[in-house]
């Protein structure tokens, strides 16, 4: 019969420990190799050709997340990142003491993956870390148990839309922002090993999307135009724990600035209240990042 069981517990990085956890899962990543020959009806033979461990969480403490790997990822080396779960207790809450378990991840790279955030909701954000060994024979994916947790930090914030402005004009109505980083990592091994021991981002392609009702600011900022030399700047706004948001002018605000790249309209529509999609997809000018991130900005 079943008599333990386990939720959801912190992430712990070189960085810092993220927390806010909501979602989780780790792939160990195991390629098969089932083989049958000399006409059998039946394989034969049964190995492990490759294993590539995936891990992925998603978590609403989006300034702390950012702070600890933003759009160049974080490399993961000395210190491991460390999933946590916690035991529950049967007939009560959880348990504390040594009734934890982890799952360590001792190389590889941690890289954000989306960001969601919409009127009517927190917001988001997704990651994922590639996972490599450091010689190739030795898993970079280890299990323990009987574990004590680390304590979960109490800081806690959580963030909603805020204002956007494109080349310098406000866009009101903002019902949603979406960023997909577009991290492309690459993972690579070689001389006949099991584990990979290469990994990095070999291409990053960032786009944000926002939604708007006042669809009549397209005739304003047309349905297509180039960053212009006044960047474009989009925030999430703050929620104030026993209230309602941050004041604007406090510095604790996510600001997010595009330097260079491409605007297009992609839809105008909706059931009853018409909306429209707004598409930027950020570029390089070789100086400025595509995407500049202050995770303790004041909205101005």
């Amino acid at each position: 019969m079943l008599t333990t069981a386990h939720v959801l517990g912190v992430v712990t990085t070189s960085a810092g420990q993220i927390n806010q956890i909501s979602t989780r899962s780790i792939n160990p990543g195991i390629e098969s190799m089932i083989s049958r020959n000399d006409g059998q009806v039946d394989p034969t033979f049964a190995a492990v050709m490759f294993q590539k461990p995936m891990f992925t969480f998603g978590t609403t403490a989006v300034a702390r997340a950012l702070g600890f790997a933003g759009i160049s990822a974080l490399a993961v080396s000395a210190t491991p990142v460390e999933s946590w779960f916690q035991q529950v207790q049967a007939g009560g809450t959880r348990l504390t003491g040594t009734n934890s378990t982890k799952f360590s991840f001792a190389n590889g790279i941690l890289c954000p993956k989306s960001l969601d955030a919409s009127d009517s909701s927190p917001a988001s954000i997704d990651y994922e870390m590639a996972a490599v060994s450091v010689d190739g024979v030795t898993s970079p994916l280890t299990m323990g148990v009987s574990q004590s947790m680390p304590s979960i930090v109490t800081t806690r914030e959580y963030f909603t839309v805020g204002p956007l402005t494109i080349n310098g004009t406000a866009i009101p109505g903002i019902q949603s922002t979406k960023v997909d980083f577009g991290l492309n990592v690459a993972t690579e091994g070689g001389d006949g090993h099991a584990y990979p021991t290469l990994t990095y981002i070999d291409e990053r392609s960032i786009v944000c999307t926002f939604r708007t009702k006042t669809i009549n600011i397209l005739e304003t900022i047309g349905f297509f135009a180039a960053q212009s030399a006044t960047d474009s700047v989009f925030y999430l706004r703050k929620i104030a724990a026993g209230g309602t948001r941050v004041a604007d002018g406090t510095a604790e605000h996510i600001r997010c600035t595009i330097d260079e790249g491409m605007i297009s309209v992609t839809e105008v529509g909706g059931d009853k209240s018409s909306e429209a999609e707004i598409k930027i997809e950020c570029t390089y000018d070789g100086v400025a990042d595509p995407l500049a991130i202050n995770t303790a900005a004041a909205i101005a």
